[in-house]
């Protein structure tokens, strides 16, 4: 038999941030993909993690942009675009040409975090309200 021997007594819990203006940084991004109601591949998104530039005991907070996926009219599409101009402009981003997802890590930006009560499924958690665009 093994045992496992660890202390977490002293462990501080993660907290919710109060909603409000934040430095935040790209802890992780990637693309990830969506299945449609018949189990297909249906898109793609970007997934990213961001964290608390000032506070290293706030729980991370995770955003979703999801990509076009060439079944969008016009209008979804500019929709679509105009997201990710802001997301790339408030993080110091290139807004044409094509970049690691390992480029972005660790930029920082600023975003409006809103908090989210707990339901049953989730506890209360921050997440994105808007990215802020420098003047």
């Amino acid at each position: 038999m093994s045992m496992l021997d660890m202390n977490v007594e002293e462990v501080e819990d993660l907290i919710v941030m109060p909603p409000e203006q934040y430095e935040l940084k790209i802890a992780n991004a990637e693309i990830k993909t969506y299945k449609g109601k018949d189990g297909k591949p249906d898109g793609s998104f970007l997934s990213l993690m961001f964290v608390f530039e000032d506070e290293e005991n706030a729980a991370p907070v995770f955003h979703n942009l999801f990509l076009l996926n060439g079944s969008e009219d016009k209008q979804q599409k500019a929709g679509v675009q105009r997201r990710f101009k802001t997301f790339f402009q408030a993080f110091d981003l290139p807004l044409s040409g094509n970049f690691e997802m390992s480029e972005i890590k660790g930029q920082t930006g600023w975003a409006t975090v809103k908090v989210v009560p707990a339901s049953d499924d989730f506890p209360e958690k921050n997440e994105i309200g808007r990215f802020i665009v420098p003047n």
